[in-house]
């Protein structure tokens, strides 16, 4: 049996020059070290042609990045209503990193989540 469902996930991103405080009331947060050395940073999706998406540019080097995943509630208008699973707002933050540091979960969701 094939299924197709029809769905949005609203991402925001956000550079930033230092370390915004974490939403601690979230749904789910975590952090991991990127390293850019092109300058060049690239958002798709697991159906975009990474080829033909934009590239966003920043200056080469050690980047923290934070997903933060805020229940919606309900999936965006135009979608499917039905589609399984829970529907988030995702927010990224990028900001400058001295050093390395260990991916972290800030806040856990309800479940461990790909464990």
């Amino acid at each position: 049996m094939a299924y197709s469902w029809l769905f949005h996930v609203p991402v925001r991103l956000r550079i930033l020059d230092e370390a915004p405080p974490p939403n601690l009331a979230a749904g789910h947060v975590v952090g991991a070290d990127l390293q850019v050395p092109s300058g060049k940073l690239v958002l798709h999706t697991v159906g975009d042609d990474w080829t033909e998406v934009p590239d966003i540019p920043v200056p080469p080097g050690r980047y923290r990045v934070r997903v933060t995943f805020q229940p919606r509630g309900k999936p965006i208008p135009g979608t499917d209503a039905d589609a399984p699973g829970d529907h988030f707002d995702y927010l990224i933050d990028l900001w400058p990193a001295a050093a390395a540091a260990e991916p972290e979960t800030l806040v856990q969701g309800p479940e461990v989540w790909a464990g």
